[in-house]
């Protein structure tokens, strides 16, 4: 090859210069500096060719919890600021894109009202309470809308609906790693501490699978998201017999993955959202069988039937009155009883903040609604329930404006959420943040599925 040649290879491949220059300083640093100076130089090279190719930065969302995980354990944990430094790094990179393409048009859709009035009715909250502090009801605000940014990074990417189709379809990839892991966890007997069984009412139970969340319940969340979209794939027309195969197979290791937790809840938010995923694509009569058959895998898995059964024993009963369930659940209800127009202050009872405050020496609520009403109030739980009804009233209008090949996908992603918010009344699943990011994620991909026409096609 002649300079002539290799001068215009450099000229107009402006990312092969950096392949070549990552590839030698990813060289020089194994030898020099060992393994993680050499992983270091790798993601330098992917945040570089995230500007070239955003799809490379806005894969970090769908392994968003792989990728926590990973950076918690094995790493300082970068401050425990890592996320926030991810939204900003793609923020400015869709904001470089934007301005490479002119367009300078942001969008936020109409979530951005119930957003904007949560946040209102947050700092009012924190004024006017004497029980919590700027920092703790902030850092509480911050759990519930903060992640919102992550969709809005989503929408204004300007990314094309195949991209967005390879994003979501990592995001199975992504859920299917996490659920393996959690069959490992159980099968290897993985030890968990004691208050996520009860000695009395669950002997002989020895583990509950919690993969890379930390939590068994979060972990059910993340395979409740996912769930429906796996088997949307699975009913997708003119599929190859193979992908089906490859697809149902998929499945399968969510549900049991999703087993390997022993959550009770999650399979009572499940179902439901099977059942609505079935009367939504009109196959019913195939989805039915398939939700009796999991019912029958569910109750034969020995230890699963046996945290079933507990409920309804007299034990159980006792002991959610005495400092379970049901006593957090009437202490959020004395609570709001007690401040019910604007609460008793973000962080202040039944959460992640208040937790770390050990408000009500760290007690959590365990409904997620529960603990809105509680935090901010009547006006803070009309408008968290105002955004949830602008995110259904987002897919509707998704799933009307979609193409035939993305309808059902989108439709598989709406009943993930109507899961994950069914969860969320025996749970506090939207402030676990990197569920939350998850699912702003997902929510954005069904804005860009539902784009019609021109370049996003």
């Amino acid at each position: 090859m002649d300079q002539d040649n290799i001068r215009v290879i450099f000229s107009k491949e402006r990312e092969l210069k950096f392949i070549l220059i990552g590839i030698v300083l990813g060289f020089l640093s194994f030898f020099l500096g060992g393994t993680n100076v050499f992983l270091v130089f790798l993601l330098i090279l992917a945040l570089i060719f995230s500007f070239f190719r955003i799809e490379i930065a806005l894969l970090s969302l769908p392994f968003f919890i792989i990728i926590d995980f990973f950076i918690k354990n094995y790493t300082s944990g970068f401050l425990g600021l890592w996320d926030e430094g991810i939204f900003i790094f793609l923020l400015i990179v869709v904001f470089y894109r934007l301005y490479k393409e002119k367009k300078f048009n942001f969008k936020l859709t109409t979530l951005i009202y119930p957003i904007l009035a949560f946040l209102m009715v947050g700092l009012l909250s924190i004024y006017f309470s004497k029980n919590v502090t700027l920092p703790q009801g902030i850092d509480a605000i911050r759990s519930v809308i903060q992640p919102f940014i992550f969709f809005l990074i989503v929408i204004n990417s300007n990314i094309s609906k195949k991209s967005t189709r390879f994003l979501l379809f990592a995001g199975v990839i992504a859920v299917s790693i996490a659920a393996l892991f959690g069959i490992f966890q159980f099968t290897q007997g993985v030890s968990v501490p004691p208050n996520w069984l009860d000695k009395d009412t669950e002997v002989g139970i020895g583990t509950r699978a919690f993969s890379f969340l930390g939590s068994p319940n979060a972990f059910a969340g993340y395979c409740i998201l996912f769930a429906p979209i796996v088997l949307s794939y699975f009913f997708k027309d003119k599929l190859k017999l193979t992908h089906k195969t490859i697809f149902i197979f998929l499945f399968l290791t969510i549900i049991v993955g999703m087993m390997s937790t022993l959550t009770r809840a999650a399979w009572i938010a499940f179902i439901p959202s099977l059942i609505l995923f079935g009367i939504l694509i009109k196959k019913t009569k195939i989805v039915i069988p398939i939700v009796l058959l999991i019912v029958v895998m569910t109750f034969s898995v020995a230890p699963l039937r046996q945290r079933f059964l507990n409920l309804f024993s007299e034990q159980y009963q006792e002991k959610s009155e005495i400092g379970g369930r049901t006593y957090r659940w009437n202490l959020a209800m004395t609570i709001f009883a007690e401040n019910p127009v604007l609460g008793r202050g973000p962080g202040s009872y039944g959460g992640a903040t208040a937790y770390r405050y050990q408000e009500f020496s760290g007690l959590y609520v365990d409904n997620y609604y529960l603990e809105i009403l509680s935090n901010y109030g009547f006006l803070g739980f009309l408008v968290f329930t105002w955004l949830i009804l602008e995110i259904v009233k987002l897919f509707t209008v998704s799933i009307k404006n979609s193409t035939e090949n993305d309808k059902i996908l989108i439709i598989g992603i709406f009943c993930g959420f109507i899961g994950f918010m069914i969860h969320n009344f025996t749970e506090n699943l939207w402030e676990v943040i990197p569920l939350s990011v998850t699912l702003w994620f997902l929510i954005g991909l069904t804005v860009n599925l539902a784009i019609p026409g021109g370049e996003n096609d």
